[in-house]
């Protein structure tokens, strides 16, 4: 969109609005309120930023930054991507999700789709409509619920337990979307989300090598590392995956 009238933003500029398409309810608007709350407190160049918040007759909206590129999704599907771009996207989804991290926020649906891959070469870590404080459980969202994108998440969020979310299963999804990248494929699949996600937690992890004959054996172990089944077997950071 193009700012068309004075609202804190330069007339002229080009922005991307996120709006509810419906008249929200109190907890889808709790739920905004508390993504806009979160954009704001996070300074990252890989983090989008609010430029202005809002309702337009009963429909909350936030204004951001208009991020010229494409997401990882389209990328990923067109087959397995080369080593070289893999480690550079990730290590700049990995910095820009650690900065979330450390000021106590969970994204909960890192997936290829919420990462965005700038014209300029920048990367660009999206959408925190799921994200939730990581000293405190969301109120938003009742145990047993599973929250998420089936094919990303760890098997503890795939089995609904809220309480044993961490760090760690942010890093597995992204770890899910090396696997993607690498491999051109999904970690897991199956006739349908219920399938899927008793298989994320039971089935053991194909390696990507078998996928992709020649993969760089340090790749691989990154990979798997990070979508340990057990959190305690991941990465404790973002920071240390980005590292290795």
């Amino acid at each position: 969109a193009q700012v068309v009238v004075s609202c804190g933003i330069a007339i002229g500029s080009q922005v991307a609005v996120k709006l509810l398409h419906h008249i929200a309810d109190a907890q889808e608007r709790v739920r905004f309120a508390r993504e806009v709350g979160y954009l704001q407190a996070l300074r990252h160049p890989g983090i989008v930023r609010v430029l202005d918040t809002g309702d337009h007759h009963g429909q909350p909206y936030l204004v951001m930054p208009l991020v010229d590129g494409r997401p990882l999704s389209d990328l990923a599907q067109r087959g397995p991507m080369p080593e070289d771009q893999v480690v550079e996207v990730a290590i700049h989804a990995l910095e820009a999700l650690h900065t979330a991290h450390l000021a106590g926020i969970l994204h909960r649906d890192v997936k290829p789709g919420n990462i965005m891959l700038a014209h300029d070469g920048e990367v660009k870590l999206l959408d925190f409509g799921l994200a939730q404080r990581l000293e405190g459980q969301s109120k938003l969202t009742a145990t047993g619920a599973v929250v998420g994108t089936p094919a990303y998440m760890s098997p503890e969020q795939a089995n609904g337990e809220r309480s044993e979310l961490s760090r760690r299963s942010d890093i597995y999804s992204l770890g899910a979307c090396c696997y993607e990248m690498l491999t051109g494929q999904q970690p897991s699949s199956a006739e349908n989300s219920v399938a899927l996600l008793r298989r994320i937690i039971d089935e053991p992890l194909v390696p990507p090598s078998l996928l992709r004959p020649g993969l760089a054996p340090d790749l691989e172990t990154i990979v798997l590392k990070a979508m340990a089944k057990h959190p305690s077997d991941r990465y404790a950071t973002a920071e240390q995956m980005a590292a290795d």
